[in-house]
């Protein structure tokens, strides 16, 4: 009687653990593979939206910013501070919907080549244009230090101030109290 309960025991667990198994390859089969083929499949250069560049100009897409900042992303003033202080040409495009090839902003377009991510902007850029960034080694540990900083901690400032501070030209504007918080 009880290897009889046993062995129905043992076969539930096995019955499953079947239905588990296959049930994942279902849905790997399904909805992940056809995505990862569509991908592969796409691999295809990245469509640019500036058609008549010009040489050595990049061009800068980013978010829209205000009367006292450029942009309202710290990674878009990252990249056009960056462009600024080394004196590349560049031109602004400030967009609301256009998106790199990873599906974020910022994302330059230089000589027809589409590069996104700010993280791989400007060491592209440092290449490209032979710019010597740091002499001294420590300096450079410090510049990363600094950029690590500001990557990280800027934008929960900005969310902070956007979601606080900034409420009552929310209410001023739309007439009702919004809560962010």
């Amino acid at each position: 009687q009880q290897l009889k309960s046993r062995s129905s025991v043992f076969l539930l667990l096995h019955m499953i653990r079947s239905v588990v198994v296959y049930g994942s390859l279902f849905v790997f089969l399904r909805y992940f593979l056809p995505a990862i083929v569509k991908k592969l499949a796409s691999s295809k250069s990245v469509k640019t939206h500036e058609k008549k560049w010009k040489t050595d100009v990049i061009y800068l897409y980013q978010m829209a910013g205000t009367k006292s900042m450029s942009s309202v992303s710290p990674f878009c003033i990252k990249v056009e501070t960056f462009l600024r202080l080394h004196k590349i040409p560049f031109e602004r495009r400030n967009t609301l919907l256009a998106r790199g090839e990873n599906g974020k902003v910022p994302f330059i377009e230089l000589n027809g080549v589409q590069t996104a991510d700010s993280n791989l902007i400007i060491p592209k850029q440092v290449q490209h244009f032979h710019i010597e960034e740091y002499d001294i080694e420590h300096d450079a540990n410090v510049g990363h230090a600094i950029t690590s900083m500001v990557d990280f901690r800027t934008q929960v400032l900005f969310v902070h101030y956007k979601t606080t501070f900034s409420q009552p030209i929310f209410y001023e504007s739309s007439g009702r109290w919004v809560h962010f918080g």
